[in-house]
Parts: C-alpha cells; sequence; structure tokens
C-alpha cells in the first residue's frame, strides 16, 4: 500500500501521525512538497516518508490519495491531475462533495469523504 497526500497541514500530520505509530501495514507514504517545514518534518520523524517534487507524482506513485486541502485549492489544483481508476480517494475537503469530487477527477475510483 503507497499512501499519497496532497496538502500538507495540521489534518495531513495528525493522520501520517496516527499511521506510523500504529500497526498499520504499508510501504510507503508521499506528501506534497506545499509545506516544506511539515513535510521535512514528517520526513526526518519517519523512514517511510517521502517528499514529492509535485502533486501528480503523487497520484503516479500512490493507490490511495488523501485529499487535504482547503476547497478553493481544491477547485484549482484537482482538475489538472490525472488520477488513476484503480486508485483509492479520501477526501478531507469540507465543502467539495462526492459527486463535485466524482467530475473534478473523472475517472472511476472510489472516494470517501472523511469529513
Amino acid at each position: 500500500m503507497r499512501l499519497g497526500f496532497i496538502g500538507t497541514g495540521k489534518i495531513t500530520s495528525a493522520v501520517i501521525i496516527g499511521i506510523c505509530t500504529s500497526k498499520i501495514s504499508f510501504q510507503k507514504i508521499l506528501v506534497s512538497p506545499r509545506n516544506r517545514y511539515i513535510a521535512q518534518k514528517l520526513k526526518k520523524r519517519f523512514r517511510k516518508v517521502n517528499i514529492a517534487k509535485t502533486n501528480q507524482e503523487i497520484i503516479d506513485k500512490c493507490n490511495w490519495i488523501f485529499l487535504a486541502v482547503t476547497p478553493k485549492v481544491g477547485q484549482k489544483i484537482l482538475p489538472k491531475l490525472n488520477f488513476r481508476s484503480n486508485q483509492k480517494i479520501i477526501s478531507f475537503i469540507s465543502t467539495i462533495n462526492l459527486s463535485q469530487l466524482k467530475k473534478i477527477v473523472k475517472k472511476k475510483v472510489k472516494i470517501v469523504r472523511a469529513i
């Protein structure tokens, strides 16, 4: 299981800390480069955490995608990303509902809202 996080703020930090300190089995975690400070802290603390160069790299290399950006940022960046149909998406974006996400993603993927 390869986990990717688009958005590197408090929610992403909390979820990654929870995953890395649990017994959940995964190969690696890839985080977006947006907040370098938080991304570097997570990478330094957990050996399986790496920082992607771009958000598309996360989509290309991970099969579980966590969306943890503001609604405004989500509307701007998500349509530019090329998702794959075998991916699972967990969204923490508060005001973008499932039907809106499906239109934005443009692939038949499993999407769950966690907020």
